[in-house]
């Protein structure tokens, strides 16, 4: 029976890799409705579904500011984001022209107190 389970377990976590992949290759397409996101971006405002701007977002337990990072995008379908001197965050991009989505995929390191936090509230996935 734990052979069994154990086949399934890695038929399921090779399966889940392959997608990965496939959405991985897609973000290092650049082409013409993508190309206009490569370059640094300065955070200037949030605004609500209104065009109302926001100040400030109530999280249930704590105020946020709303502000942003200065943002990265390079032509290999990566990002950086800078958000303080000692904050900074990487990842990869991808954007859906026929959506009008970007999709930013965040790593965080799964061994850290904040990578297993976000992976037990369901937040994040361990890859």
């Amino acid at each position: 029976m734990k052979k069994i389970l154990m086949f399934i377990f890695i038929s399921s976590f090779i399966t889940g890799c392959r997608f990965l992949e496939n959405i991985q290759e897609k973000q290092f397409k650049l082409n013409k409705s993508n190309s206009d996101f490569v370059g640094t971006w300065k955070f200037v405002k949030r605004l609500d579904k209104y065009g109302n701007k926001i100040d400030t977002i109530w999280h249930g337990q704590a105020i946020e500011i709303a502000s942003g990072p200065l943002t990265t995008f390079y032509s290999n379908g990566t990002y950086f984001q800078v958000f303080t001197s000692k904050n900074s965050s990487t990842g990869k991009w991808m954007y859906d022209s026929n959506e009008k989505i970007l999709t930013q995929f965040l790593y965080i390191d799964s061994t850290t107190n904040i990578g297993r936090m976000l992976i037990k509230e369901k937040l994040a996935v361990k890859h």
